[in-house]
């Protein structure tokens, strides 16, 4: 398929797509989201509206699961290590085991 002018394309029952990642973080990702966020919402709209399908495959799913979890870990690290030097700051590995990550998992099960 070309590449399309996503606000202009007209999506039809049968067309399928297999949707990056990122689109699926503007959507459904753990930040405000951008003004052209909006764009992606429309077309995931029209999708369904249209009954088009979405493939996903594991890869894609996480990717959008370990980019949003990371980026919850970054916040977090911000908002409690901010003096710390980075060397004495707990890796992403130890965040994922302690509590302050479980209600993002259950965001990210959500989200999923």
């Amino acid at each position: 398929m070309p590449i399309e002018n996503l606000q202009s394309f007209r999506f039809e029952a049968g067309h399928r797509f297999l949707i990056d990642a990122n689109v699926w973080l503007f959507a459904f990702g753990p930040f405000p989201k951008p003004p052209r966020s909006g764009i992606y919402d429309d077309a995931l709209r029209d999708i369904r509206i249209k009954k088009s399908l979405i493939h996903l495959n594991a890869f894609i799913l996480s990717e959008f699961m370990n980019a949003y979890a990371r980026i919850e870990y970054r916040n977090w690290i911000k908002k409690n290590y901010r003096d710390v030097p980075e060397e004495k700051r707990p890796i992403f590995k130890k965040f994922r085991d302690h509590e302050d990550f479980k209600p993002i998992a259950d965001e990210i099960r959500i989200a999923v």
